[in-house]
């Protein structure tokens, strides 16, 4: 297994979107990655789910930056911070978990 100093940060979101709120959630989720991308952020995948006794939508992101401060400086983003009502207001819950990336 290799975990080098130099390994690239891993961040997995999932992001359950309030109801009939989807196009609202993919309009911000566009603004988003186009402040991630100015930090070195990459979107590694995105898989859409619906929960069968809710119907309501998740979304869930693995992530990729250079390193963990470089992450913390996305999410302390004055733009991105902007953006904190319209997230509000299509975004119900949110998890994130964090890691590195492993080679095996």
């Amino acid at each position: 297994m290799n975990m080098s100093e130099d390994t690239a940060y891993i961040v997995m979101a999932r992001l359950t979107i309030l109801p009939n709120q989807e196009l609202a959630f993919f309009k911000f989720e566009k603004k988003a990655i186009l402040i991630m991308k100015t930090y070195g952020g990459k979107l590694i995948s995105a898989i859409r789910t619906q929960e069968e006794e809710t119907n309501l939508y998740t979304e869930i992101h693995t992530l990729e930056f250079p390193d963990r401060e470089t992450f913390q400086a996305y999410r302390n983003d004055k733009k991105l911070l902007e953006l904190s009502e319209e997230r509000k207001r299509c975004i119900a819950i949110t998890r994130i978990e964090y890691g590195i990336k492993i080679e095996y």
